[in-house]
């Protein structure tokens, strides 16, 4: 998985055909989830050892690929093609292409041409072109646009000198020189529709063989400032006034669209790549690799680059933590384009190979649901899948101040049906109908500032809703009594039903046939039920200090379970519904907080998951604690049981989904997945589970079928096991490609 995790993918299918068990199973689903590689394109090496064999681009909406294979030229596949679309030598005899860009509209193709006997095989790892020759080409058939002949020298670290996308209605960041000596590198802005070179600033190039060497300068969306460096220190200069206001210790440099961000590698082969604020000269970050170059991603949320160690790494830009690492390219990977959404992106490496990585949350074993267009928290139990559609409860995006929403989706086609402001999903057991804790916006007067902090709109949280889940249409609003604790032995009724926008503590729940509707809210100690077609309460009480965490119904509906978690102890209360009185009461836990608790279908037990690691197994019948199962380490955040009754699904803060067989509570097979926690998971049917990560955009469905498995698997191999792959592992005989795919 950590070397080549295409070769890892091939090895689980092939164990997952000869032997089904879950371990292969397992192996399987992991494997998928590493490899991300949907498509390579590869050409042979390039005339010159020391000079990369494959430079290019991809278009910003990620369907095309251009590769320029110096020798071979240039050409532009449609992903997933076997052939190009078209192929073009350079116009001038003993030409090489030295690199190519998409325009910003992705309708054309920008390549810079170079005579072959100038590249200077002394100067390890640069290109160098006296004279070049920029060239526009339709991105679809080839047909030349325009070509521009620029004679200055062009000089670059990465394997094209040009931006990763081109606007030729403005003049792009470039280096160059009045000649090929790099002492003195010259940077400034390039017109190429005209080649007029307009220079800014002269940086010392500094000539060694290690990785200090030029990269491309950049420019803000603006271009209000330009950042270039090498291997004495790095500039940010103000293209109005010429000024120099800001320098670093030198490295190659990338400016964020806004011009407030700078992304340097110093010099020094050791030295990490930082991320540095420019209005506050504060280091915000670094990440301990070195990079050969980095980028922001369109909208700045990532940080993308290649590093030496020959894997090519997604940054979180925030926070500077690895989000993705890409590993099993066979060459060293130096040239990489990601798309305008941030979904995929390109590596270009000196083996002449171009490969297209899937950069989705999780790689789906099944069909992907975007759960909301911007990464966002999923919170603990906050998923609902009921006939058809799912619920998920899309948190407050990092260092955003926005309320909670909760997104239905169409199980079949993906489709958003309805998005509404509020959490704690749940859905009607036909999925028709979709209930939630609205959030409102409303204003906290002076009188309240003793309990809400300063006066002015806040976000409140306020009645229970209930809408149309396919068109979010209101159908009815819940009034929601509720007490808040000012002090810990003080309950003041509340004025209204609104309460602090702070916590993440209801749990709803409609009843098996869908007439009744539960909620239990920890924050003000209230268990109240509704009758969910007139709105009006069955039953409610309030127990200071205890905590309700979570509510289920029996199978018939007469009784209403709730866990609390106040006191040294857990406790689990059973209400009759005709009466609201405790009719049962039983100690659950030793000091444990319990997140979400589900019935088999049968009515006979209950599940409940709690953040020792435990699922505590409770007897319908005589409410009694039966054996639990030791289902993860560190917390249970969700527990489903699918439509038959015979298997517990169980997601964990370790980043497992654990699916276990309810009548000997044996394991029945595990998935790990490349997150930090996996928030929810749900039964769609016997065989399908619907997961959402703790943070991420999007929700996957996952197949327990080793058939299905297996052909979802083969169908993302883009190559087959090598003849010494096969002798080194007994696989005789040696399968094609085809045959792999074939079954």
């Amino acid at each position: 998985l950590d070397v080549d995790p295409e070769l890892s993918l091939l090895l689980a299918t092939e164990a997952l055909q000869r032997d089904p068990i879950p371990a292969a199973l397992s192996a399987t689903h992991q494997a998928m989830q590493r490899h991300r590689t949907i498509y390579e394109v590869s050409s042979s090496p390039g005339i010159l050892p020391v000079v990369r064999a494959a430079a290019g681009g991809m278009s910003p909406a990620g369907d095309l690929l251009a590769v320029a294979a110096l020798d071979q030229g240039l050409s532009v596949w449609e992903i997933g093609g076997v052939e190009p679309l078209w192929t073009i030598q350079p116009p001038q005899e003993d030409a090489l292409v030295l690199g190519a860009s998409f325009t910003v509209d992705g309708t054309a193709v920008v390549a810079l041409t170079g005579p072959a006997d100038l590249i200077d095989p002394s100067l390890d790892r640069r290109f160098v072109s006296e004279t070049g020759t920029f060239f526009v080409f339709d991105a679809r058939t080839g047909e030349a646009i325009t070509s521009t002949r620029v004679f200055r020298c062009a000089v670059s670290l990465d394997p094209s000198p040009l931006p990763i996308f081109v606007d030729l209605a403005r003049p792009v960041a470039w280096a160059a020189g009045e000649s090929c000596f790099l002492a003195h590198t010259e940077v400034g802005l390039l017109d190429l529709l005209n080649g007029r070179f307009e220079e800014v600033a002269a940086i010392t190039a500094g000539i060694s063989n290690d990785w200090s060497l030029f990269g491309v300068p950049t420019t803000d969306a603006d271009r209000r400032y330009l950042a270039a460096g090498a291997g004495g220190p790095g500039q940010v200069i103000d293209l109005d006034t010429r000024e120099l206001v800001f320098e670093y210790d030198g490295g190659i440099s990338t400016l964020s669209a806004d011009g407030t961000l700078l992304l340097a590698r110093g010099h020094d082969t050791g030295r990490p790549l930082e991320l540095r604020d420019l209005v506050t000269n504060e280091q915000l970050w670094t990440f301990p690799k070195v990079f050969t170059r980095a980028w922001f991603s369109a909208d700045a949320r990532l940080v993308y680059g290649t590093s030496v160690d020959g894997s090519t790494y997604v940054i979180d830009a925030v926070t500077g933590d690895q989000i993705h690492r890409l590993v099993g390219q066979d060459g060293l990977p130096i040239g990489v384009v990601m798309t305008t959404d941030g979904s995929s992106l390109a590596t270009f490496a000196d083996d002449g190979t171009a490969r297209v990585w899937d950069l989705g949350a999780i790689r789906s074993e099944g069909p992907t649901y975007a759960t909301h267009p911007d990464d966002r928290d999923h919170l603990p139990a906050s998923a609902d899948v009921e006939g058809g559609v799912a619920a998920v409860w899309a948190g407050v995006p990092r260092q955003q101040d926005e309320p909670w929403e909760t997104v239905v989706l169409d199980l079949g086609t993906g489709e958003t049906l309805a998005t509404v402001t509020g959490g704690s999903p749940a859905l009607s057991p036909d999925g028709t109908r979709l209930a939630y804790r609205a959030v409102d916006e409303t204003e906290v007067n002076a009188e309240d500032l003793r309990k809400r902090g300063e006066p002015g709109i806040r976000p409140r949280v306020g009645s229970v809703r209930i809408v149309d889940a396919t068109t979010g249409d209101s159908l009815m609003e819940l009034d929601v009594p509720c007490v808040e604790y000012l002090m810990p032995a003080e309950a003041v009724p509340s004025a209204d039903c609104n309460i602090a926008y702070s916590g993440l503590e209801w749990d709803l729940e409609f009843s098996p046939d869908g007439r009744l509707l539960g909620m239990a809210d920890s924050y003000n100690d209230i268990v109240i039920v509704w009758d969910a077609a007139t709105g009006e309460i069955v039953g409610q009480n309030q127990l200071a200090g205890a905590n309700a965490r979570a509510i289920a119904f029996t199978k018939d509906g007469s009784h209403v379970a709730v866990l609390f978690a106040g006191g040294i102890e857990q406790r689990l209360r059973v209400y009759a519904l005709d009466s609201f009185t405790i009719v049962a009461s039983t100690a659950v836990g030793d000091g444990a907080s319990y997140a979400e608790m589900v019935f088999t279908p049968d009515g006979s037990t209950l599940v409940a998951a709690d953040n020792t690691g435990r699922l505590t197994m409770i007897d319908a019948n005589t409410w009694d604690l039966l054996e639990p199962i030791a289902a993860h380490q560190g917390s249970v955040l969700d527990v489903a049981v699918n439509p038959t009754g015979t298997l517990i699904a169980s997601a964990g803060e370790d980043a497992y989904v654990r699916v276990w067989n309810l009548a000997d509570r044996s394991l029945a097979t595990e998935i790990q997945f490349d997150v930090n926690e996996i928030a929810n998971v749900e039964f769609i049917d016997d065989t399908h589970l619907f997961v959402t990560a703790g943070f991420g955009k999007e929700a996957i469905v996952v197949t327990l079928d080793p058939d299905e498995l297996l052909n979802v698997a083969r169908s993302s191999l883009i190559r087959t096991f090598t003849t010494e792959e096969c002798a080194s592992y007994a696989i005789d005989p040696c399968p094609t490609l085809d045959e792999i795919k074939g079954g």
